[in-house]
Protein backbone atom coordinates (compact mmCIF):
# COMPACT_ATOMS: atom_id res chain seq x y z
CA UNK A 1 0.00 0.00 0.00
CA UNK A 2 2.94 2.34 0.66
CA UNK A 3 3.90 2.05 -3.01
CA UNK A 4 0.39 3.13 -4.02
CA UNK A 5 0.59 6.17 -1.73
CA UNK A 6 3.96 7.10 -3.23
CA UNK A 7 2.59 6.79 -6.77
CA UNK A 8 -0.50 8.82 -5.99
CA UNK A 9 1.56 11.46 -4.24
CA UNK A 10 3.66 11.86 -7.37
CA UNK A 11 0.55 12.20 -9.51
CA UNK A 12 -0.91 14.87 -7.27
CA UNK A 13 2.15 17.11 -7.26
CA UNK A 14 1.15 20.01 -9.42
CA UNK A 15 3.31 23.07 -10.06
CA UNK A 16 1.61 26.48 -10.02
CA UNK A 17 -0.04 27.61 -13.21
CA UNK A 18 2.17 29.85 -15.32
CA UNK A 19 1.37 33.54 -15.48
CA UNK A 20 0.28 35.18 -18.70
CA UNK A 21 3.16 36.24 -20.93
CA UNK A 22 3.45 38.45 -23.96
CA UNK A 23 4.12 36.79 -27.29
CA UNK A 24 7.67 35.38 -27.18
CA UNK A 25 10.28 36.52 -29.61
CA UNK A 26 11.37 34.17 -32.37
CA UNK A 27 13.88 31.73 -30.93
CA UNK A 28 16.22 29.36 -32.68
CA UNK A 29 16.48 25.64 -31.92
CA UNK A 30 19.70 26.26 -29.99
CA UNK A 31 18.04 28.73 -27.62
CA UNK A 32 17.13 26.97 -24.30
CA UNK A 33 14.27 29.42 -23.81
CA UNK A 34 12.55 27.97 -26.88
CA UNK A 35 12.02 24.68 -25.03
CA UNK A 36 10.89 26.50 -21.92
CA UNK A 37 8.25 28.34 -23.96
CA UNK A 38 7.10 25.09 -25.57
CA UNK A 39 6.78 23.43 -22.16
CA UNK A 40 4.78 26.35 -20.76
CA UNK A 41 2.43 26.40 -23.75
CA UNK A 42 1.86 22.66 -23.40
CA UNK A 43 1.11 23.07 -19.69
CA UNK A 44 -1.52 25.71 -20.41
CA UNK A 45 -3.44 23.21 -22.53
CA UNK A 46 -2.99 20.35 -20.07
CA UNK A 47 -6.20 18.72 -18.89
CA UNK A 48 -6.27 17.62 -15.27
CA UNK A 49 -7.34 13.94 -15.38
CA UNK A 50 -10.41 12.99 -13.39
CA UNK A 51 -8.36 10.26 -11.68
CA UNK A 52 -6.09 12.94 -10.25
CA UNK A 53 -9.16 14.86 -9.05
CA UNK A 54 -10.46 11.73 -7.36
CA UNK A 55 -7.23 10.80 -5.57
CA UNK A 56 -6.68 14.42 -4.57
CA UNK A 57 -10.14 14.54 -2.96
CA UNK A 58 -9.68 11.20 -1.21
CA UNK A 59 -6.36 12.08 0.38
CA UNK A 60 -7.65 15.53 1.33
CA UNK A 61 -10.21 13.89 3.61
CA UNK A 62 -13.22 14.05 1.29
CA UNK A 63 -16.30 11.98 2.07
CA UNK A 64 -16.96 11.62 -1.67
CA UNK A 65 -20.09 13.76 -1.52
CA UNK A 66 -21.59 15.20 -4.73
CA UNK A 67 -19.28 17.74 -6.32
CA UNK A 68 -16.09 16.14 -4.99
CA UNK A 69 -13.51 14.14 -6.90
CA UNK A 70 -14.89 13.13 -10.27
CA UNK A 71 -18.46 13.35 -8.96
CA UNK A 72 -18.91 16.82 -10.41
CA UNK A 73 -21.45 18.31 -12.76
CA UNK A 74 -21.30 17.15 -16.35
CA UNK A 75 -20.34 19.39 -19.22
CA UNK A 76 -23.03 20.48 -21.65
CA UNK A 77 -22.78 21.33 -25.32
CA UNK A 78 -25.94 23.40 -25.35
CA UNK A 79 -25.10 26.21 -22.95
CA UNK A 80 -26.33 29.80 -22.78
CA UNK A 81 -23.99 30.96 -25.56
CA UNK A 82 -25.17 28.24 -27.94
CA UNK A 83 -28.81 28.94 -27.10
CA UNK A 84 -28.64 32.71 -27.67
CA UNK A 85 -26.63 32.27 -30.87
CA UNK A 86 -29.28 29.96 -32.36
CA UNK A 87 -31.95 32.52 -31.47
CA UNK A 88 -29.98 35.35 -33.06
CA UNK A 89 -29.61 37.01 -29.64
CA UNK A 90 -25.91 36.43 -29.07
CA UNK A 91 -24.53 38.66 -26.34
CA UNK A 92 -27.85 39.02 -24.52
CA UNK A 93 -27.71 38.56 -20.74
CA UNK A 94 -31.41 37.76 -20.42
CA UNK A 95 -34.37 36.85 -22.64
CA UNK A 96 -37.94 37.88 -21.88
CA UNK A 97 -41.05 36.05 -23.00
CA UNK A 98 -41.76 38.46 -25.85
CA UNK A 99 -38.23 37.88 -27.24
CA UNK A 100 -38.60 34.11 -27.27
CA UNK A 101 -39.59 32.86 -30.76
CA UNK A 102 -40.76 29.40 -29.72
CA UNK A 103 -43.88 28.11 -27.95
CA UNK A 104 -44.48 29.59 -24.52
CA UNK A 105 -44.48 26.09 -23.04
CA UNK A 106 -40.84 25.72 -24.08
CA UNK A 107 -40.00 29.03 -22.44
CA UNK A 108 -41.62 27.88 -19.20
CA UNK A 109 -39.65 24.63 -19.21
CA UNK A 110 -36.38 26.49 -19.76
CA UNK A 111 -37.19 29.00 -17.02
CA UNK A 112 -35.99 26.76 -14.19
CA UNK A 113 -36.16 29.35 -11.39
CA UNK A 114 -39.61 30.56 -12.53
CA UNK A 115 -38.75 34.26 -12.56
CA UNK A 116 -40.25 34.89 -16.01
CA UNK A 117 -36.86 35.62 -17.61
CA UNK A 118 -34.30 33.30 -19.16
CA UNK A 119 -30.76 33.90 -17.93
CA UNK A 120 -27.47 31.92 -17.91
CA UNK A 121 -28.46 30.70 -14.44
CA UNK A 122 -31.32 28.69 -15.93
CA UNK A 123 -28.79 26.82 -18.10
CA UNK A 124 -26.37 26.09 -15.26
CA UNK A 125 -27.10 22.55 -14.09
CA UNK A 126 -24.46 22.52 -11.37
CA UNK A 127 -25.26 23.20 -7.71
CA UNK A 128 -23.87 26.74 -7.93
CA UNK A 129 -26.90 28.92 -8.85
CA UNK A 130 -28.24 30.39 -5.56
CA UNK A 131 -31.82 30.50 -6.87
CA UNK A 132 -31.80 26.77 -7.47
CA UNK A 133 -30.35 25.74 -4.10
CA UNK A 134 -33.41 25.92 -1.79
CA UNK A 135 -34.98 22.61 -2.92
CA UNK A 136 -31.63 20.85 -2.54
CA UNK A 137 -31.02 22.39 0.88
CA UNK A 138 -34.51 21.44 2.03
CA UNK A 139 -33.96 17.85 0.92
CA UNK A 140 -30.61 17.62 2.72
CA UNK A 141 -32.07 19.17 5.86
CA UNK A 142 -34.95 16.74 5.88
CA UNK A 143 -32.70 13.73 5.40
CA UNK A 144 -30.17 14.88 8.01
CA UNK A 145 -32.65 15.92 10.74
CA UNK A 146 -35.23 13.17 10.18
CA UNK A 147 -33.67 10.79 12.69
CA UNK A 148 -36.54 8.28 12.68
CA UNK A 149 -36.70 8.11 8.88
CA UNK A 150 -40.43 8.80 8.55
CA UNK A 151 -39.97 11.53 5.94
CA UNK A 152 -40.96 14.31 8.34
CA UNK A 153 -39.25 16.51 10.92
CA UNK A 154 -41.07 16.52 14.23
CA UNK A 155 -40.87 19.15 16.96
CA UNK A 156 -38.81 16.72 19.03
CA UNK A 157 -36.31 16.28 16.19
CA UNK A 158 -36.04 20.06 15.78
CA UNK A 159 -35.49 20.44 19.52
CA UNK A 160 -32.84 17.70 19.57
CA UNK A 161 -31.04 19.39 16.70
CA UNK A 162 -31.24 22.79 18.47
CA UNK A 163 -29.80 21.43 21.70
CA UNK A 164 -26.95 19.74 19.92
CA UNK A 165 -26.15 22.82 17.87
CA UNK A 166 -26.44 25.25 20.81
CA UNK A 167 -24.11 23.19 23.02
CA UNK A 168 -25.71 24.34 26.25
CA UNK A 169 -26.55 27.89 25.17
CA UNK A 170 -30.02 29.38 24.95
CA UNK A 171 -29.57 30.87 21.48
CA UNK A 172 -27.95 29.88 18.21
CA UNK A 173 -25.49 32.11 16.39
CA UNK A 174 -25.04 31.98 12.63
CA UNK A 175 -21.75 30.15 13.18
CA UNK A 176 -23.41 27.58 15.47
CA UNK A 177 -26.15 26.93 12.93
CA UNK A 178 -23.73 26.69 10.01
CA UNK A 179 -21.45 24.26 11.86
CA UNK A 180 -24.35 22.08 12.97
CA UNK A 181 -25.93 21.91 9.52
CA UNK A 182 -22.62 21.14 7.88
CA UNK A 183 -21.88 18.39 10.40
CA UNK A 184 -25.35 16.85 10.02
CA UNK A 185 -25.25 16.92 6.22
CA UNK A 186 -21.74 15.53 5.94
CA UNK A 187 -22.61 12.76 8.40
CA UNK A 188 -25.73 11.94 6.41
CA UNK A 189 -24.00 11.97 3.03
CA UNK A 190 -21.07 9.88 4.23
CA UNK A 191 -23.35 7.34 5.88
CA UNK A 192 -21.83 7.98 9.29
CA UNK A 193 -18.31 6.63 9.68
CA UNK A 194 -16.89 6.67 6.19
CA UNK A 195 -14.30 4.26 4.79
CA UNK A 196 -10.59 4.96 5.18
CA UNK A 197 -8.80 6.81 2.35
CA UNK A 198 -6.85 3.65 1.52
CA UNK A 199 -10.12 1.76 1.00
CA UNK A 200 -11.50 4.51 -1.23
CA UNK A 201 -8.26 4.59 -3.24
CA UNK A 202 -8.42 0.81 -3.68
CA UNK A 203 -12.03 1.20 -4.84
CA UNK A 204 -10.93 3.67 -7.50
CA UNK A 205 -8.15 1.40 -8.75
CA UNK A 206 -10.45 -1.65 -8.83
CA UNK A 207 -13.28 0.18 -10.59
CA UNK A 208 -15.71 -0.04 -7.66
CA UNK A 209 -15.93 3.78 -7.52
CA UNK A 210 -16.10 4.29 -11.26
CA UNK A 211 -13.73 3.81 -14.16
CA UNK A 212 -10.31 5.40 -13.96
CA UNK A 213 -10.52 5.85 -17.75
CA UNK A 214 -12.36 9.00 -18.75
CA UNK A 215 -15.20 8.90 -21.21
CA UNK A 216 -15.44 10.93 -24.41
CA UNK A 217 -15.61 14.70 -24.19
CA UNK A 218 -18.09 17.06 -25.80
CA UNK A 219 -18.10 16.60 -29.57
CA UNK A 220 -16.22 13.30 -29.44
CA UNK A 221 -17.72 10.04 -30.69
CA UNK A 222 -18.91 7.68 -27.99
CA UNK A 223 -17.70 4.11 -27.67
CA UNK A 224 -19.69 1.67 -29.80
CA UNK A 225 -20.80 -0.64 -27.00
CA UNK A 226 -23.43 -3.39 -26.98
CA UNK A 227 -26.16 -4.07 -24.42
CA UNK A 228 -28.82 -6.71 -23.98
CA UNK A 229 -32.44 -5.62 -23.84
CA UNK A 230 -34.28 -6.11 -20.55
CA UNK A 231 -35.87 -9.34 -21.75
CA UNK A 232 -32.47 -10.63 -22.92
CA UNK A 233 -33.79 -11.46 -26.39
CA UNK A 234 -31.96 -8.78 -28.39
CA UNK A 235 -28.60 -7.06 -28.38
CA UNK A 236 -28.52 -3.34 -29.08
CA UNK A 237 -25.44 -1.70 -30.57
CA UNK A 238 -25.01 2.05 -30.21
CA UNK A 239 -23.87 2.54 -33.79
CA UNK A 240 -27.15 1.05 -35.03
CA UNK A 241 -28.83 4.34 -34.12
CA UNK A 242 -26.24 6.65 -35.66
CA UNK A 243 -27.92 9.12 -38.01
CA UNK A 244 -31.40 7.68 -37.40
CA UNK A 245 -32.73 9.22 -34.20
CA UNK A 246 -31.47 11.09 -31.12
CA UNK A 247 -30.13 8.81 -28.39
CA UNK A 248 -29.89 9.72 -24.72
CA UNK A 249 -27.51 7.71 -22.53
CA UNK A 250 -27.99 8.00 -18.78
CA UNK A 251 -25.31 6.61 -16.48
CA UNK A 252 -25.72 6.55 -12.72
CA UNK A 253 -24.88 4.81 -9.49
CA UNK A 254 -27.57 2.53 -8.14
CA UNK A 255 -26.69 1.03 -4.78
Amino acid sequence: MSAIYALLGALLLQPPLPTERTAPAERGWADPLLYRDLAVDSWKNWHRPEAVEMFSAIFSGSTMAPGEGWFHGSACKYDWKTFTTRLGLEGEKSIKRKQFPGPIEWFDRLDRNRDGVLTPEDFDHSDKPPALRPPQIAMLLLRSLDTDGDGEISAAEWEAFFKKAARGKENLTMTDLGDALKSAMMHMMSGGDGPAPSMLAAGVLSGDLGSINEGPGIGERGLDFRLKTQDGKRTIKLSDYRGKKPVVLIFGSFS
